[in-house]
């Protein structure tokens, strides 16, 4: 069956399989900074239902992200950063449903995307629990 498929195709089924079954937390979002997929693992991680309860989540208004750390995503720059996140802040402020409570470390590596003119298109965002 898979014979039948043009390079395109598989190339298509690697990319969802790498997002699908990756153990580290993967966040894609739009150029405007709003969240549009997670995968299982950031479900997980984040102690969500579903990747229902935080689409729509905006990067640029998330409290743990540094004034810093925003103006280099925005001006195009891959930013890496290590946080100590806040669930209770997160309950607290409802930015979104989470069954988490307390504090955890986290690594965070905010990747912008680029058109080929260059334009800033979107971001991905790859987070471990250290």
């Amino acid at each position: 069956m898979l014979s039948g498929l043009k390079d395109k195709d598989l190339e298509n089924i690697r990319l969802i399989e790498l997002f699908t079954q990756s153990p580290i937390s993967i966040e894609i979002y739009n150029k405007e900074g709003i969240l549009l997929d997670v995968n299982q693992a950031c479900v997980d991680l984040f102690g969500l239902e579903n990747n229902d309860d935080i689409k729509g989540f905006n990067l640029f208004t998330n409290p743990h992200l540094t004034p810093e750390g925003l103006f280099s995503i925005k001006s195009g720059n891959p930013t890496r950063y290590e946080v100590e996140y806040d669930f209770d802040l997160i309950n607290k402020n409802k930015i979104y449903r989470t069954k988490h409570r307390g504090k955890c470390f986290m690594e965070c590596f905010i990747n912008p995307t680029f058109d080929l003119q260059k334009n800033i298109t979107g971001y991905i965002v790859y987070i471990t629990e250290i």
